[in-house]
């Protein structure tokens, strides 16, 4: 037992002399990931510098005509890009009053999305039980890319009435509304099962159950139902090729969403647990104090937010036995708590379904429910918690490998 007690204050000792490193890891991390946000306005203007250099050299070598062609076609070049579907990654950087954030119309969509889900329960409070039915999956690791690559290439590359995607004003919101409502469509019925008791004297009554149908569609399929030319869905694809996930989570993030604090990170698993999300491993809030996401007002946040697609796999991240599923409409949203055993527990919360009830044992990467934003959430993520002895510690104390 005594050398049992040792190992646990060693093990403590090693996590916190861990601990103030990986801040300062944790610190360059999101250093980076700001910079990478930043990457394409840079971009535009080194182009724009090296131009003025480029034609003050040609204005003495050649003469002011040659500049002057050098330069309309760099100007043209910078021009296109602006107005191409790569345009949506300027719109962070336009603060025009009659412009909203991506993240913020983002974060609004999901909401409302939610809403309608509560509706339709709330519109069938009769009915003895609900089932959620979920269909489909984005083509990306996050459905928001899927998404938003569809509306900039719709938007921008229409024959007829093509506009930029920089300038995300009432106009363009109301396109980006369009596209999310026509990927994510909500059905529901309400079925009837008629039961008998076998009795001789047996009672006859009705079951009803409220069946919420919510089919994902990808790019690709969207791209399909709008007929999308080879060239549309080309660039699409280009969008969605993994190169420019870094942009797309950067306008998802917004800078007022986490603080400014926000990178993704390579993982290093250490043997206790596996990372939660096989398919994303960006985060965009950590532990430890932050302005709350939803009112703004300085808090502790409790565990880590990574961002994830809707309907992408939570996985537990080691054996253990499940303690609590429920749901927290104020809260958690439907979340789940596992216990690991000797104090230890994880907490997976904002799942848009569980597969799994208390009681349940599950083992090490085992799909115990699919993302979502229920509960108090502004967006697709995955809210993990880890905990010893009932307190509440960084994750990111397990794992190691942080950018």
């Amino acid at each position: 037992m005594e050398a049992k007690t040792r190992k646990t204050v060693q093990n403590a000792a090693t996590k916190k002399a861990r601990q103030a490193a990986q801040r300062e890891t944790v610190k360059r991390s999101v250093q980076t990931m700001k910079a990478a946000a930043k990457f394409i306005v840079r971009m535009v203007k080194m182009v724009i510098k090296a131009a003025a250099a480029l034609v003050k050299a040609l204005i003495v070598a050649a003469g002011p005509v040659a500049a002057i062609v050098v330069l309309v076609v760099i100007i043209g070049v910078v021009a296109a890009l602006i107005a191409s579907p790569f345009g949506v990654f300027f719109s962070g950087q336009d603060t025009t009053p009659d412009t909203t954030p991506i993240a913020e119309v983002a974060q609004e969509l999901d909401q409302q999305f939610n809403v309608r889900i509560e509706e339709i329960k709330q519109a069938h409070s009769y009915v003895d039980s609900v089932q959620m039915h979920y269909t489909g999956a984005p083509d990306s690791v996050n459905h928001w890319y899927d998404m938003l690559a569809v509306f900039a290439v719709k938007t921008a590359m229409d024959k007829l009435d093509g506009m930029d995607v920089v300038t995300i004003d009432p106009t363009r919101i109301d396109l980006i509304r369009a596209v999310f409502w026509d990927m994510n469509l909500i059905k529901y019925e309400v079925k009837t099962i008629h039961h008998h008791d076998s009795s001789e004297d047996g009672d006859c009554w009705d079951e009803y159950i409220l069946h919420i149908y919510i089919t994902i569609k990808g790019a690709s399929q969207q791209a399909e139902d709008y007929s999308f030319t080879d060239d549309q869905k080309d660039m699409m694809r280009e969008l969605l090729s993994g190169a420019y996930d870094e942009y797309f989570a950067a306008l998802l993030a917004g800078t007022g969403q986490n603080g400014g604090g926000s990178g993704y990170i390579t993982i290093v698993e250490e043997g206790m647990y596996i990372w939660p999300s096989p398919v994303s491993q960006y985060i965009i809030s950590y532990f430890g104090n932050r302005p709350n996401p939803t009112t703004g007002v300085p808090d502790n946040h409790t565990g880590i937010d990574i961002a994830a697609g809707y309907g992408t796999p939570v996985l537990t991240a080691a054996d253990g036995t499940v303690i609590t599923a429920a749901f927290d409409a104020d809260g958690y949203g439907i979340y789940v708590i596992i216990d690991h055993g000797d104090g230890n527990r994880t907490l997976y919360g904002h799942m848009s379904s569980r597969n799994v009830n208390v009681g349940d044992t599950v083992t090490q990467g085992e799909t115990i429910g699919l993302v979502g934003s229920t509960g108090w959430s502004t967006g697709n993520h995955i809210h993990f918690e880890t905990l010893v002895n009932g307190t509440r510690v960084d994750p990111l104390l397990y794992y190691s490998g942080l950018d």
